[in-house]
């Protein structure tokens, strides 16, 4: 609600709250007054007359300040100081006035008073400078954020409501910052994986146009080969932009985590076998776990193809699936090099190819396994090697619980 009579500005709802606080403080004056010093009945007035004059003088300061337009917080900070020191001044001048026997000690009072809020008013021309200082470099900081300068940051260092913001605008900096780092890899990674397929399939459709083929079935097939590279990499890219919405939808039913790791294995012999690797599952019983069984088949298939591409010719590659306390475990470990310690805490995040020997592509493979081993409630990680070794973690049932411990 707004009082139209004061031109829509200030609120009645403050104007009202500060003088139910200011009729309470006269009240409480008053209270005090008549047990401490137990006044006459002319000293009750005039005491009374003084309290209500400078309440009413409080509120209307109030309202005349917030009519104001002020042309930056600096100035009002100094406007309020003066105003507090307008309002003690006007009350020890009326008291001095009506109650000092003496005008050389009414004078002497008066003085003092006048230093005191020349003083004042220096404290508040100071604070409110420094306050005006740092919002100044919170506004050119944001203008240059807003200008695409993701590098500016406030250099204000404050404990109080104007640092909390200075670090809010820092830390979104930062994060704008990463974010358009990441925007970026993921742009040329993807760029190079389309360019690579897109240029062969050109190449070979123009060698049909022009006749210049023995074997048309051959490039065909190639063309095949690469639009389903093509697919698979916009499916990945679809997908992740699932899961890092939360709008990955899962059908969660008991499955047996030993079938998932044979049917990928399976799967993955064709291509494992063209680069000289074989693939083996290690799993000593069945393994219950409760989940969608596509969703994690699409993880173990990303780790196998990560593993296989990186390993070497000749190398084995391992698919273990046991149980360990309460928990499901499937680890595909290769004979390749490993995961640099450096890129280990950042090796799931979504395009990150800080390790080509590992990430390839676009790097969305381990953050796609990431997100659907964790909208399972279960964990991923990197473990020691030699070689490289992933670890899922996701929590079994109870009957496989208890045929482990058995």
């Amino acid at each position: 609600m707004v009082d139209h009579r004061l031109g829509g500005r200030v609120p009645v709802r403050g104007v009202r709250r500060l003088v139910v606080v200011a009729v309470a403080l006269v009240g409480l004056g008053l209270v005090v007054t008549e047990t401490a010093m137990q006044p006459t009945a002319e000293e009750r007035l005039v005491l009374g007359s003084i309290y209500g004059a400078t309440a009413a003088l409080t509120v209307l300061m109030f309202v005349v300040g917030r009519r104001m337009r002020y042309g930056s917080l600096q100035l009002a900070v100094q406007v309020a100081s003066i105003g507090v020191g307008v309002v003690t001044g006007v009350t020890v001048l009326l008291a001095a006035q009506t109650m000092f026997l003496s005008d050389h000690d009414r004078n002497l009072v008066l003085l003092a008073l006048a230093l005191g809020t020349a003083l004042g008013v220096s404290l508040a021309v100071a604070i409110g400078r420094s306050i005006g200082s740092d919002l100044d470099r919170l506004g050119d900081t944001a203008r240059r954020i807003a200008a695409g300068d993701l590098s500016a940051r406030t250099g204000v260092d404050r404990r109080d409501e104007l640092g909390m913001a200075a670090d809010a605008i820092d830390e979104m900096a930062r994060r704008l910052e990463a974010t358009e780092e990441e925007r970026r890899i993921f742009l040329a990674s993807v760029g190079h994986d389309l360019r690579s397929p897109l240029a062969l399939i050109q190449a070979s459709v123009e060698a049909l146009e022009d006749g210049l083929v023995s074997d048309p079935g051959r490039y065909l097939r190639g063309i095949a080969s690469d639009t389903a590279h093509l697919a698979r990499l916009v499916d990945d890219l679809f997908l992740l932009s699932r899961v890092e919405a939360g709008r990955l939808e899962l059908t969660p039913e008991p499955i047996d985590l030993r079938e998932v790791a044979d049917g990928a294995v399976e799967a993955a012999l064709a291509f494992a076998s063209r680069r000289g690797v074989s693939l083996a599952t290690n799993a000593q019983h069945p393994t219950e776990v409760t989940a969608d069984e596509m969703a994690i088949t699409r993880v173990v298939r990303n780790l196998i193809d990560n593993a296989v591409r990186y390993s070497p010719e000749g190398g084995e590659i391992a698919v273990e699936v046991t149980s360990e306390g309460g928990d499901a475990v499937l680890r595909v470990i290769d004979q390749g090099p490993g995961f640099d310690p450096a890129v280990r805490e950042t090796a799931f995040d979504r395009f990150v190819t800080a390790d080509p020997s590992r990430a390839g592509g676009a790097g969305l493979g381990l953050a796609i396994a990431r997100g659907i081993v964790e909208a399972h409630g279960g964990a991923i990680s990197i473990e020691d090697g030699p070689g490289g070794c992933v670890a899922v973690r996701l929590p079994a049932s109870a009957r496989s619980v208890s045929r482990a411990r058995a």
